[in-house]
């Protein structure tokens, strides 16, 4: 990977840290990424249906680390965003969690990692990636457009001397205060800390904000005043008295008293550091208009997302975490099912090849990323290894070469070589397979001698690669009643789900994994899809405060073209597929058939 620069040191006092400069002395910009990183399209939401034949706006959610997102995005938007919003990592040195009411009759809350604030060498590491994503946002905003950066008193001082070295010390507008009155603090030896500081910056002197006006509490009286050769002086009546007026509002100044979220608001989403809708509602109305672009690239929860899309804002919003994509992606699909033309819908981009070869490339290749593998189950290579194998029990671990999506055909290759010298099981690893694995594996009676094991994403997080729970790739089980002459569509039910994690002797490990239809957050399904297509489904559904139970049947449109597309959900954005052949159409009965996948 490549570094653009090097500019030249500048002659203020300046904040240093390990990675800004080079061994030469020559400061280092943000890393590019070779070849040039490009987003690939994953879903849509509804499916895309131009207007007269003329392409509508869609707002983007991007699955990645938004250092390579930033550089695919900078060729189409570069100088085009009027607004960018950052709520990144606080430098805690902890992880975030989210937590979640789990559905059926166990009850109860199931937690998990929403994202993780640790840095390999501490602060080093954290103002390095702040550092090289800052030098990216500035080439994003418009001339006339800002940078809004949230942080709290871990990392304000030395965030808000690398935004006056990126952007100028005549480029700062505001430091915001946002007090949260309704937070609980137990903290000792200190007063509580109980605000977060947002740091405004202007891309240029054309940078200005909206008039922003906030109610009072009630009507107070306040003296008529007027500019007379530019110095303000009380107005008075004919009889020389002073004049008053009755205000109701007041001129918004940079310390806001806003609530913090709250579990219980119907809002929540058991995103650990989800913040408040009212927060991002001011932020957006005093730096945008309405049609204007907003940008989110830790877009966590997808707040600043949703508010953006009911305020008339376009958006693009970005986050390494699938908890965090799949959260986000639910929050969004109300606004894209009410089916107004003019609304714009979403799509959902990936990076996927992109970050895995970065990933590969920086660990020191296949071999060395064999090795953190097998390293993290606990074993090592096997004594007869070829192609990197190594043993798990009685299972041979493969962990396949490449970073694109591995089919059931070459899946199914390495099952036969594996039996071939004397292995019954396969453990297949791999950063993505196809759409409806399972089921193919079945079709072949392989489902038994292989276990397909997903890499895990939080390898891709800009720190060190950890530990984390190697998991299966998710298992759903469906079936579809065929369409009848009377009926004219068919119906597809959601039977079963599971995402195991992989035990010590090379087998699943259900003993902490669940399964079941209660682990399943939401799913939809697609006619119509055709194998490299982006997944477009016509209909989706989604557990909600409001609604916790899932629907389990959904009925299908009247198939044209292509095959039926299932995809399945936990509650942490884990993704189990089934592909169908699309039902028969006309005769008179339905017909039932059920696959897994």
């Amino acid at each position: 990977m490549a570094r653009s620069g090097p500019p030249s040191r500048p002659s203020a006092p300046e904040l240093i840290w390990d990675g800004k400069y080079d061994g030469k002395g020559r400061r280092t910009l943000a890393t590019l990424f070779r070849p040039p990183p490009t987003l690939s399209l994953s879903e849509q939401y509804p499916p895309n249906k131009p207007a007269g034949g003329q392409e509508l706006w869609r707002n983007r959610l991007i699955l990645g680390d938004n250092l390579p997102a930033l550089q695919a995005l900078l060729p189409e938007f570069r100088g085009q965003v009027q607004l960018i919003y950052i709520d990144p990592p606080f430098d805690v040195g902890s992880d975030f969690s989210l937590s979640l009411r789990q559905h059926g009759p166990a009850g109860g809350v199931i937690r998990g990692v929403a994202y993780r604030d640790r840095w390999g060498r501490g602060a080093h590491s954290y103002l390095h990636m702040m550092y090289e994503r800052v030098l990216l946002l500035r080439e994003l905003l418009a001339e006339s457009g800002g940078l809004f950066l949230h942080c709290d008193w871990r990392s304000s001082a030395p965030l808000r001397l690398m935004l006056d070295e990126v952007f100028g010390r005549e480029r700062f507008v505001n430091e915001i205060v946002w007090h949260y009155y309704n937070k609980y603090s137990g903290g000792k030896g200190c007063l509580p800390r109980a605000h977060d500081t947002i740091l405004l910056y202007g891309k240029s002197e054309w940078f200005t904000v909206n008039p922003l006006r906030l109610p009072r509490e009630a009507p107070i009286r306040q003296l008529r005043r007027q500019a007379v050769d530019g110095v303000l002086k009380n107005v008075k009546g004919p009889d020389g008295r002073v004049l008053y007026r009755v205000v109701t509002d007041r001129k918004a100044d940079d310390v806001w008293d806003l609530p913090q979220m709250q579990p219980a608001s119907l809002q929540w989403t058991g995103y650990g550091t989800q913040k408040h809708h009212d927060l991002l509602a001011r932020i957006l109305a005093l730096a945008s208009r309405p049609g204007d672009l907003v940008a989110d690239l830790f877009c966590g929860s997808g707040t600043t997302l949703t508010v953006a899309q009911e305020l008339g804002r376009r958006w693009i919003g970005c986050d390494l975490g699938l908890p965090a994509l799949h959260v986000t992606r639910r929050r969004l699909w109300a606004p894209a099912q009410q089916e107004i033309e003019s609304a714009p819908g979403f799509d959902v981009y990936a990076l996927a090849e992109a970050e895995r070869r970065a990933f590969v490339r920086d660990i020191g290749g296949h071999r060395a990323l064999v090795r953190h593998v097998l390293k993290q189950l606990g074993t090592d290579l096997a004594p007869d290894a070829t192609d990197a194998d190594g043993l798990l029990g009685t299972a041979l671990v493969r962990v396949v070469p490449g970073t694109g999506v591995w089919s059931a055909q070459q899946v199914a290759r390495l099952a036969r070589s594996a039996s071939a010298r004397g292995h019954q099981r396969l453990l297949c690893i791999a950063w993505e397979f196809q759409p409806g694995l399972w089921q193919e594996l079945e079709a072949a009676g392989l489902a038994e001698a292989i276990l397909p094991v997903l890499l895990p994403r939080e390898w891709l997080a800009p720190h060190e690669p950890i530990a984390v729970p190697f998991r299966v790739l998710p298992r759903i089980r469906v079936s579809w009643q065929g369409p009848s002459a009377s009926a004219g569509g068919g119906t597809v039910e959601l039977l079963d789900w599971r995402a195991p994690s992989i035990g010590r002797a090379g087998t699943s490990d259900t003993s902490h994994a669940g399964g079941g239809i209660d682990d399943v957050d939401a799913w939809a399904v697609q006619t119509g899809w055709r194998s490299g297509e982006p997944f477009a489904p016509q209909v989706w559904v989604y557990r909600s405060r409001r609604h916790p139970r899932l629907a389990t049947r959904l009925a299908l449109a009247p198939p044209e073209r292509g095959l039926v597309l299932i995809k399945a959900w936990d509650a942490f954005g884990r993704e189990g597929t089934a592909v169908l052949p699309l039902p028969p159409t006309g005769g008179t009965g339905g017909t039932r058939r059920s696959a897994r996948s």
